[in-house]
């Protein structure tokens, strides 16, 4: 029977949907100053939101679902998907050149 070290156990958490996501959202939040509290607080102001979609955005990118994110979030799949269009949205502007 193979024992199983710490440094085993820290290769197979990263790859745990929430673990994932608490990565991304201190990432997120270092970028930002945004606390992490704040970010996975239900705080609707844009200060918390606007990083809170960022995350989302980059958690979907790596390939987490809407039910992962969700989960690890606290929060309702439909909200991620609100979020994954608001971002896109944004990022889209962002792109399309001033008239």
């Amino acid at each position: 029977m193979k024992y199983v070290l710490p440094e085993d156990l820290a290769s197979l958490r990263s790859g745990f949907p929430a673990v994932v996501m608490r990565e991304i959202v201190a990432e997120v939040s270092a970028a930002t100053g945004v606390p992490v509290e704040t970010i996975m607080s239900r705080d609707c102001t844009i200060y918390a939101v606007r990083p809170r979609d960022v995350a989302i955005w980059i958690a979907q990118r790596q390939g987490l679902s809407h039910m992962a994110i969700a989960r690890a979030m606290g929060r309702d799949h439909t909200s991620i998907g609100s979020a994954l269009h608001r971002e896109r949205k944004r990022r889209a502007e962002m792109l399309t050149p001033p008239e």
